[in-house]
């Protein structure tokens, strides 16, 4: 993972911290919504990476069946 792309404290409620994730081909961008009335502006990337580490983790534990093994991978190979 990179580290966040941007800030945008444009909206004076909350600041956006685009994170963006990086594996293999795979990539896709994260944005986290961190409340101003609640946390400093320079706190808004450590407070986002928390967030971001707290929802990933809950998805993983949600998604723990949908992993596959090798040999199930293997099973699945398209044959030419």
């Amino acid at each position: 993972m990179e580290a966040p792309l941007r800030v945008d404290g444009s909206n004076t409620d909350f600041a956006r911290v685009t994170f963006r994730v990086l594996h293999g081909l795979l990539g896709f961008e994260v944005p986290v919504l961190v409340s101003l009335r609640h946390y400093d502006e320079a706190d808004a990337i450590t407070i986002a990476r928390s967030y971001l580490h707290e929802q990933s983790a809950t998805i993983a534990a949600a998604t723990t069946s949908w992993k596959l093994t090798d040999t199930e991978k293997a099973a699945k190979v398209k044959k030419a």
